[in-house]
């Protein structure tokens, strides 16, 4: 196959991904760890004033336009959520401090990076003379059973798309595209470790029927199946970095049309194939502040099952943005590149859409 360019560049980049020593470092001080953290993207700010949570959430409601229009009530809570290791919220000077939220929309708060204790307590002065300079606390101060409650996350939305569909048997072409007025999907985020991970989801697509590019073939009673698909990940978070990998499986089941029966003149009626697709998935997410804490997914995925002997690629661009403490919208692009002897089909589609997390 000739399109495989695509694949080939995203191994490079891969290849060129930053390695981790494994070796142990000397500890950073607290302004180190936070600028470090900064530098990711993560909003974090020093407090130098006697403040407390209220006050604070009040300033925030004024400064920041995405947190305008939740109540103040809401505000202090996501506060507290964000910032574990605050041990007294009633006056938070000498305190660093989360002011947006840290924790990838899929992902729950207990394994969000550690800010360095308030170092102006008498109490953690004196501790600091036995123990290293950046007091952190493991897992953000949760106990045992508190953590593996937390483990799981789950997550739902809805999505509206467009898809472009191109389809070509020898030199002849037919175009059409198979829109989503709705499309609802579901998962699941179960986290063994700081590093390992598994992540499940399901969706179910309702098309419209297809609007195909030409006057000359018969489209009447052309339906469209609904497109089902679903995932099953493992994941590996890299140690001191805002980026993991995964890979795992894919499954899709769609239409196409029928252009190899009608160029060898067997029908001159536009009718659907259902196509079931089984792909080995490659792929890095990255943890970024794009305005608003921002996950990005790349992935490349070879076919391995058809059950009409198709072969090729699927290519995905992915990136939601956090809304809310638990809300957030996302946009994908899609990508298929499909042979089948002299029969080739190409489709894109593009999405948008809205989910939840809880």
């Amino acid at each position: 196959m000739k399109r495989n360019w695509p694949i080939i560049l995203f191994i490079l980049i891969l290849s060129f991904s930053p390695v981790i020593e494994a070796k142990e470092k000397d500890p950073l001080g607290p302004s180190e760890v936070v600028e470090k953290l900064r530098s990711k993207g993560y909003s974090i700010q020093y407090i130098d004033d006697e403040v407390s949570v209220v006050e604070m959430a009040k300033t925030l409601k004024e400064e920041k336009s995405n947190l305008y229009y939740l109540e103040l009530a809401d505000i202090v809570k996501n506060l507290k959520r964000w910032n574990r290791h605050v041990k007294t919220f009633t006056n938070l000077k000498g305190e660093y401090i989360y002011t947006e939220s840290p924790a990838d929309p899929y992902l729950s708060y207990e394994y969000i990076p550690q800010l360095p204790l308030n170092q102006r307590e008498p109490e953690r002065r004196l501790a600091s003379i036995f123990v290293p300079e950046t007091i952190m606390i493991e897992e953000n101060n949760l106990d045992y059973t508190e953590l593996s409650q937390r483990r799981y996350t789950f997550f739902a939305h809805v999505t509206v798309s467009q898809g472009f569909f191109n389809e070509q048997v020898n030199e002849s072409v037919l175009e059409n595209q198979q829109n989503s007025p709705l499309t609802v999907g579901t998962g699941a985020h179960v986290r063994f470790s700081d590093q390992w991970a598994v992540a499940s989801s399901v969706y179910f697509s309702k098309l419209n029927a297809s609007i195909v590019d030409t006057a000359e073939l018969d489209q009447s009673e052309l339906v469209v199946n609904d497109e089902i698909g679903g995932n099953l990940y493992l994941e590996y978070k890299m140690a001191d970095a805002s980026y993991s990998f995964y890979g795992g499986l894919d499954y899709e089941q769609f239409t196409t049309l029928n252009l190899d029966e009608i160029i060898s003149g067997r029908s001159n009626k536009i009718n659907t194939n259902k196509e079931k697709m089984g792909f080995a998935t490659v792929g890095v997410s990255f943890f970024k502040k794009l305005f608003l804490p921002s996950t990005i997914k790349l992935s490349a995925s070879p076919v391995i099952h058809s059950n009409t002997g198709f072969g090729g690629y699927k290519y995905m661009f992915y990136i939601n943005q956090r809304i809310t403490d638990n809300t957030w919208y996302h946009f994908l692009l899609k990508h298929h590149e499909l042979e089948q002897e002299s029969r080739s089909v190409s489709i894109t589609r593009y999405g948008f859409g809205v989910g939840v997390t809880f």
